[in-house]
């Protein structure tokens, strides 16, 4: 069975940065499946010079954290400077790259399912500005929350861990 995809309401740009070809395409590729506007980059430093050219809202950056040239953090760090009312979604296979400056970034582990991708991206697109969520990490088999980041300056801790 195949299901439509409705596109009547969906207006937010994305721009994706990601290093890896292949990773970039697919999910370029279901990004505009699902009706977003996409703009591709393929490393950081593509990402802010893409950004600086569109004169639109780019509401989410949706980006690797380990890239050559600028990593995700970096860029998402100038977007947060440069372009406040974008949304961040950092990507990685990583659960080490949590110790991240901002409580309002959210973290997406790959590998990732479609579905994993699009319902996080509508996640982080409906969440409040005046309500800041911790970044936070989903397990890539299960899609719960397997790590969370208790406060400012603390690491990453897997859920159900006491302590700090």
């Amino acid at each position: 069975m195949v299901s439509a995809v409705s596109h009547d309401k969906i207006t937010e740009t994305i721009l994706i940065a990601d290093d890896e070809h292949a990773i970039r395409t697919i999910v370029q590729e279901i990004l505009r499946q699902t009706g977003y506007k996409v703009i591709a980059a393929v490393d950081g430093v593509d990402a802010l010079e893409k950004a600086k050219a569109y004169k639109g809202v780019i509401h989410l950056l949706l980006s690797d954290v380990q890239m050559p040239r600028k990593t995700g953090i970096e860029v998402a760090a100038q977007f947060a400077d440069e372009r406040p009312e974008t949304k961040i979604l950092l990507m990685s296979g990583s659960f080490s790259v949590m110790s991240n400056p901002n409580e309002n970034w959210q973290l997406l582990t790959k590998p990732f399912t479609r579905e994993m991708l699009t319902a996080k991206i509508r996640d982080v697109l409906a969440d409040r500005p005046d309500q800041p969520r911790p970044l936070r990490a989903v397990a890539p088999r299960t899609g719960r929350e397997a790590c969370q980041r208790p406060g400012p300056g603390q690491r990453c801790r897997p859920i159900g861990q006491g302590g700090s």
